[in-house]
């Protein structure tokens, strides 16, 4: 080894205690032999000292910075790489020069994962932000539909913000009542598309006039041309709703209207080029009829591209303080009434209560009770009658029970665990009779553990 190169070495060692340091250290002689890797190095490439000291760079890691420079003899800068480790890493290699004489090269690797990881904390930050924005712009514009501060909320909101400016098609899952058309309107108001926003409600068009509702037809009276839906929405969204009511024969001229991103008006065969951002909802099995043979497993492929799952109000009611309470400002507003308080025992039965019609159910009976009180203090007596003996009835099952999320916890896994009996397993009849999305039953079933006792005999039986 050159003798100036080995004073270098000395005086490396001494003056940086190399493995303290935060970034990756490596020192190679003329011939690419390595002589410093620290214990940075070693995290970053995965690669210990014991197998890299002594050899040529070349013979365990293959087209580095450092070799090329060597070989080069011109240094390299803020080179951005990704190593096999899946760190991100920032190079910088310079030629060793001693005396004028070239005796090797060394490289220091900045490892930018920390400064990745902090982007990510970065944009969920300002992703929650936007979220409470959001909020606020929903209590202010009476958008509330969609509000809410649980943990499925929050999480919703996340992944609407994040596609909400891409043009890529979402399928928005979810029972009827809980807000498929708000979420849908505010990714596109987040989207800040230029066309409009439109709803279309597939199970309220008559088959026959389907085709010319889409893509257009020809006014009898005067001749002209009159656009259809996706000629209006060009350069904005439309929602199709309840998806899943949609003939056959369109969905085949749906799936070819995303795939050549155009539409071949009704009324004249014009070929028309649009930019419409689709978003399809439903709050049926889709898998299922697929299965049937009534809904086209390509175009399901097509429109569901990334899916989001709006929760049942029985899976967020941390949510129902904030929805009664944003829904009696509107209601109160509407019928230039005071706002009421709401009886405690009132808070309590809206929180035990099942909710099948989800927030629609909820809004409904808000607006009751407004109505009923007067603007004064808002009482038991006030309530429907329906709704008052469905959680008595409740209660007197779990007269002892004082946990409340533990008893609805319990109280709906019973409710599972019969269904999935009656079922025989079945895991699409059990949603049907539960009238859950497929996905949200065996999400349930994964939450309480439930499993078929035939299954865990099994099991036991293969262990002995």
């Amino acid at each position: 080894m050159n003798k100036k190169f080995e004073v270098f070495l000395d005086t490396a060692a001494r003056d940086f205690i190399l493995d303290v340091m935060d970034e990756a250290i490596c020192i190679v002689d003329n011939d690419g032999i390595v002589h410093v890797w620290n214990e940075k190095s070693e995290k970053i490439y995965d690669v210990k000292k014991a197998e890299l000291i002594g050899k040529k760079m070349d013979s365990v890691l293959k087209d580095t910075v450092i070799i090329k420079v060597l070989e080069s003899g011109e240094d390299m800068e803020n080179i951005y790489q990704s190593t096999r480790t899946g760190c991100s890493i920032l190079v910088n290699a310079k030629i060793i020069y001693i005396d004028g004489e070239k005796v090797g090269a060394l490289c220091v690797d900045k490892d930018l994962s920390e400064i990745d990881r902090l982007n990510i904390q970065v944009d969920k930050l300002k992703d929650k932000i936007n979220y409470l924005e959001i909020q606020r712009k929903a209590e202010m514009n009476k958008s509330t539909m969609i509000a809410g501060n649980s943990i499925q909320m929050e999480e919703l909101m996340y992944k609407a913000g994040k596609v909400a400016k891409t043009d890529t098609p979402l399928m928005i899952l979810g029972e009827s009542g809980v807000g498929k058309k708000a979420l849908a309107r505010r990714i596109h108001e987040m989207s800040q598309r230029k066309g409009p926003f439109v709803h279309v409600n597939c199970g309220a068009i008559p088959n026959e006039i389907f085709e010319s509702e889409f893509f257009g037809s020809t006014d009898i009276n005067t001749g002209k041309n009159r656009p259809g839906l996706f000629e209006i929405v060009d350069q904005g969204t439309i929602f199709l709703g309840e998806i899943t009511d949609m003939p056959i024969n369109m969905q085949a001229k749906l799936l070819n209207l995303m795939q050549k991103n155009e539409i071949v008006r009704a009324s004249d065969g014009k070929h028309i080029k649009i930019n419409t951002r689709i978003i399809s909802g439903t709050n049926k099995n889709i898998e299922e009829m697929i299965e049937e043979g009534t809904f086209l497993e390509e175009l399901y492929y097509s429109l569901n591209v990334i899916e989001l799952i709006v929760a049942s109000l029985r899976e967020r009611k941390s949510d129902i303080p904030l929805l009664a309470d944003l829904f009696m400002k509107e209601m109160c507003d509407k019928y230039n009434l005071e706002i009421p308080k709401l009886d405690s025992e009132v808070v309590d039965i809206l929180m035990q209560y099942s909710w099948k019609g989800n927030i629609r159910e909820l809004q409904n009976v808000i607006e009751h009770v407004v109505v009923m009180s007067g603007g004064k203090t808002i009482t038991t007596d006030m309530l429907p009658i329906s709704i008052k003996e469905s959680v008595k009835t409740y209660m007197r099952a779990n007269i002892q029970v004082n946990d409340l999320a533990k008893s609805v916890g319990e109280f709906e896994r019973d409710i599972i665990e019969n269904i999935m009996k009656k079922s025989d397993w079945n895991k699409s009849e059990a949603a049907r009779m539960l009238n859950i999305p497929r996905t949200t039953l065996i999400y349930k079933i994964d939450l309480y553990g439930i499993k078929d006792k035939k299954e865990r005999k099994t099991k036991k039986s293969k262990t002995v």
